[in-house]
């Protein structure tokens, strides 16, 4: 593991390189929505070990960029310098989106809103939230827009955390996204990217499946959830004077009506702006949102060296998962990848599909659908 240091960034200057260290062990993270962690340690008395202070910046193998938050000392028996934090893109959960124009304290802040394509609407909400005398980011620039996703989107906020509105926004259209270093011209830059498909069934380049028949695990853990899962849906659009008086359409998840036992109802509100085309946009932004119910299958494995992670495959990419014991083959987005570093050995640890919702991500999800 080679991890380089910087010290924290001056606008229009080259980033200042405070020591460059061989010696420590730990873990770091790619995630494509979210902000990947990383850990690190080092004995006290070895070269640089007195620099990793927080909010200081580090380079880790020349692919991982990230800002140090933590750090923890222990002396005695055992002897070690420990430091954790996050992707640089973690940056933007320390922002909330702040309505355009917010007047003053006395008076209502309305919603910002924005319409185009998904990816310009995620870089209008950064560049209007990390902009300004006191909120901007040092030496932060914005990659340009290349109107990936969606390519007539909507979104409308007020006092959300940033990164949550960039990551909601980008997983409805799997469009992932990232804030990478540059030391030579001493810049931060967003940048968005699509995953490639190097599934079992295609053929445009080479194919990537992860089964411990073909040696490419050595172990993984499949959990399939259902619990928080839904399938039809009624969706009222928003902003009505009357409740009983509101648009009411029903879709189905797929197009496909699921009955008997294996359907599961939901309702959504679904918003709307009045200049628009009312039901086919009704039913575009309602699929956006029904994406978010469907059945969650995650897989966590360990894959050997017969494939290169940053060769054979990226973070974002969708690979093959098999088992054959277990009668499963699955096409599953590669959403983070964990790289674990000891003195000996290096290890990656892949996650496949979605986490698990947890109780509290359940609970925010039904308050921002009432």
């Amino acid at each position: 593991m080679i991890v380089r240091i910087f010290e924290r960034p001056v606008e229009g200057q080259p980033f200042k390189r405070i020591g460059i260290s061989q010696r420590m062990t730990g873990e770091y993270e790619f995630s494509f929505y979210d902000y990947g962690r990383f850990t690190l340690s080092i004995h006290p008395t070895a070269q640089f070990s007195s620099e990793l202070q927080k909010d200081r910046i580090v380079e880790i193998d020349g692919i991982f960029w990230g800002i140090i938050k933590n750090r923890k000392i222990q002396r005695g028996g055992t002897n070690l310098i420990t430091v954790s934090g996050y992707q640089l893109k973690g940056l933007l959960w320390q922002r909330t989106t702040v309505p355009l124009n917010m007047p003053p304290s006395n008076a209502p802040a309305g919603f910002d809103s924005q319409q185009g394509s998904t990816e310009k609407i995620i870089k209008y909400f950064i560049g209007n939230n990390t902009q300004g005398i006191k909120r901007f980011f040092e030496s932060f620039k914005i990659s340009p827009n290349e109107n990936k996703g969606f390519p007539t989107d909507t979104y409308f906020t007020r006092f959300e955390v940033l990164g949550d509105v960039i990551s909601k926004l980008g997983k409805r259209v799997k469009l992932g996204w990232d804030i990478v270093g540059d030391d030579i011209s001493g810049t931060f830059t967003l940048i968005t990217s699509i995953g490639a498909d190097r599934t079992a069934q295609q053929c445009e380049r080479s194919r990537v499946v992860f089964d411990l028949a073909l040696g490419t695990l050595s172990d993984f853990e499949l959990a399939e959830e259902r619990e928080n899962a839904a399938n039809v849906f009624y969706c009222t659009k928003s902003g009505a004077e009357f409740e009983d008086e509101a648009l009411t359409q029903t879709y189905y998840l797929d197009d496909i009506e699921t009955v008997g036992i294996e359907r599961i109802e939901k309702h959504l509100n679904i918003s709307i702006s009045d200049d628009e085309d009312l039901f086919t946009k009704m039913r575009e932004n309602a699929q956006k949102e029904m994406e978010n119910y469907r059945e969650n299958i995650t897989i966590s494995c360990t894959a050997t060296e017969r494939l290169i992670f940053g060769k054979d495959y990226f973070v974002g990419d969708t690979a093959t998962f098999r088992s054959t014991p277990d009668s499963i083959e699955a096409n599953r987005q590669i959403t983070a990848v964990k790289v674990v570093v000891t003195e000996n050995t290096v290890r990656h640890v892949i996650t496949m599909g979605e986490p698990r919702i947890n109780k509290f991500d359940y609970i925010d999800r039904e308050i921002k659908n009432r």
